[in-house]
């Protein structure tokens, strides 16, 4: 397994990692990464490396996969002032199933935490670019959930009276 470390989203560009590591304090152009721990060779790139790249001895955390969820983790872990982060990604980050999604986090959930993890993804992605300056490429746009059936229909009646 690789060692790399990316902050990616589904809004993202992996080649904006160094400033966003740099902005979370986490490392800086020329040194080793302080919170997230990688080569620079795989900060600098975010590709596949053919070479395994060698561990630290030690970690405080280990997060295994490097996709939305992996990358998020190893973020807000950084952002709380965590340090010895490793994140490790048999690929190139975000290319697994997180590149397949389609970007939409509609904050219409059945469940309350649901609905509150979108509200809040979707404010983290709307003011990322804000916090650190790195434009990310963010476009807020919407979706259109149409009912084929009367069941259908009261149920997104209820999802849109909670919103």
């Amino acid at each position: 397994m690789h060692c790399s470390c990316v902050w990616s989203s589904r809004t993202l560009s992996p080649a904006l990692l160094p400033r966003l590591l740099a902005h979370a304090g986490c490392w800086a152009p020329g040194t080793r990464p302080r919170g997230i721990w990688s080569s620079p060779r795989s900060l600098a790139s975010a590709v596949e490396t053919t070479q395994p790249i060698p561990l630290p001895s030690q970690a405080r955390v280990v997060i295994c996969g490097g996709g939305i969820v992996g990358t998020s983790v190893a973020y807000h872990l950084a952002k709380l002032g965590w340090t010895e982060i490793v994140l490790l990604e048999q690929g190139r980050l975000g290319a697994g199933t997180t590149r397949l999604c389609a970007g939409i986090v509609s904050v219409a959930k059945p469940i309350s935490i649901e609905c509150k993890m979108a509200d809040y993804s979707n404010s983290l992605y709307e003011h990322l670019e804000e916090e650190t300056g790195v434009k990310t490429g963010y476009v807020k746009t919407g979706s259109l959930c149409l009912a084929q059936n009367q069941d259908r229909f009261l149920s997104l009646k209820r999802l849109a009276s909670r919103l």
